[in-house]
C-alpha cells in the first residue's frame, strides 16, 4: 500500500506535513516500488542534511 505526503518548506527553512493521502493520486504507475523508495529516501535525506 502507498501512501503520499505532501512537505512544505516554512519561511524558517522548516519541513512541515501539509497533506496525507491514500496514495490514489500519486504518480507511481512507471516507477517500481524500489525506485519509489530511493526516491522518498533520497528526498527526505535533502530535507533533514544541515
Amino acid at each position: 500500500m502507498f501512501y503520499s505526503l505532501d512537505v512544505a518548506i516554512t519561511a524558517a527553512g522548516h519541513p512541515i506535513v501539509v497533506e496525507v493521502g491514500d496514495g490514489q493520486v500519486s504518480y507511481l504507475k512507471e516507477w517500481g516500488v524500489a525506485e519509489f523508495g530511493r526516491t522518498v529516501l533520497r528526498a527526505i535525506a535533502a530535507l533533514t542534511q544541515p
